[in-house]
């Protein structure tokens, strides 16, 4: 009888002081804190991996947190290119734009119509808008 007592004993004391903490175990639901100066946490890293930043023209990001702040949704795809302008017979290039495609928090009724998504079409030297149109999700 001793002998199991002295075993359940020790085993008792050595779960009781050498377990880790709750932070240290295996599995535990916590986040990680970004370190600084990585990009891999960005919130828009996968939306924007494929664009560099280029000198005097908003990024990527900021496109983003444009179209965002002023539509109220989720941006779900972002292009970058240049907006062909047609008058007449004759075309003309346009502005280098980022063209942004957004998931509304709040659909919108125009015209007997109920939209969710809207397009548009930032400049990419000065983040103004200068063209977008509601769409339906497809």
């Amino acid at each position: 009888m001793l002998p199991v007592a002295l075993v359940v004993s020790t085993i008792f004391w050595y779960f009781a002081i050498y377990q880790k903490p709750p932070s240290e175990t295996p599995g535990t639901t916590a986040k990680p804190t970004p370190a600084v100066g990585f990009g891999s946490l960005r919130p828009y890293a996968t939306l924007c991996k494929e664009f560099q930043k280029v000198e005097g023209e908003i990024s990527c990001e900021e496109a983003i947190r444009i179209a965002e702040a002023k539509y109220g949704g989720k941006v779900q795809s972002i292009l970058q290119g240049s907006n062909l302008h047609k008058k007449g017979d004759i075309t003309s290039e346009g502005k280098e734009v980022w063209r942004l495609d957004i998931l509304l928090d709040k659909p919108i009724q125009k015209e007997q119509e109920i939209f969710d998504s809207a397009r548009l079409y930032l400049d990419r030297k000065t983040g103004e808008e200068f063209a977008s149109r509601y769409t339906k999700k497809p």
